[in-house]
């Protein structure tokens, strides 16, 4: 589940890839709710951003094992859904954060690329197709940057 099973010192990896890029993701969207307008859709997307960077931090806290256990498969299976749906939600008032339509269409463009991604690799798993951990790894990429492209917009609301 994480790849870092054999390598030394995976104890302070799995922190700082998992429990500190969470708590970048929680303090980033606590900022968005408290800076940003806050409608009903609006707040919704933050909020659901917000549970995906505590799924995430979670993940480097808790001890791992190669064996998919409940927790595991809970955090893994609704972490990145969960932030898929709240970047879902904020394209909806997207211009209460951002007023340029740019910024608001490359949301879209990526929010519906990572929905259609998601499909096709559950798509894949329940057909039990041979599975590319390289698409798993680039929706993590790319929901990652997400949270770049919003900061990026709020620097150019300015």
């Amino acid at each position: 589940m994480y790849n870092i099973e054999n390598i030394p010192g995976k104890d302070f990896i799995k922190y700082i890839a998992y429990f500190f890029t969470g708590l970048l993701i929680v303090f980033f969207n606590i900022s968005l709710i408290k800076n940003t307008d806050n409608s009903e859709t609006n707040i919704t997307g933050k909020i659901c951003l917000l549970i995906s960077g505590i799924f995430y931090s979670s993940l480097g806290v808790i001890n791992f094992s190669n064996e998919w256990d409940d927790l595991n498969m809970f955090q893994s299976l609704f972490t990145l859904p969960i932030g898929i749906l709240g970047l879902f939600f904020l394209c909806f008032d997207f211009e209460k954060i951002s007023k340029s339509y740019k910024f608001k269409k490359g949301l879209i463009i990526i929010t519906f690329y990572l929905i259609i991604e998601s499909i096709v690799n559950f798509i894949f798993i329940i057909n039990n197709y041979p599975y590319n951990p390289i698409i798993a790894k680039l929706s993590w990429l790319i929901y990652f940057t997400s949270f770049g492209f919003i900061g990026l917009s709020l620097l150019f609301k300015r």
